[in-house]
């Protein structure tokens, strides 16, 4: 697992602002889920992979210069998260 990261990707200038900038994506996804019912842990969850899905359809799209990843993860977002 992360074999294309460095080591000291975890420890760099940008690991913080990084960590902050997943874990605020991933409390405002999850309140979204709390609000629809979920549990906590549910909704921890579902936030957790919204957040993942996210991330990898943005570099999908970029990669393929195609946009329509990530405009059907969009489309999907809402069934993932509520």
């Amino acid at each position: 697992l992360n074999m294309l990261a460095s080591p000291k990707a975890t420890d760099g200038p940008f690991a913080a602002p990084i960590r902050s900038a997943f874990e605020i994506l991933i409390a405002g996804f999850a309140r979204l889920a709390r609000e629809a019912g979920a549990s906590q842990r549910a909704a921890r969850r579902r936030a957790e992979t919204a957040v993942a899905l996210l991330q990898g359809n943005l570099v999908l799209a970029r990669g393929l210069g195609d946009e329509r990843p990530f405009e059907r993860f969009l489309g999907e977002l809402p069934r993932l998260i509520l």
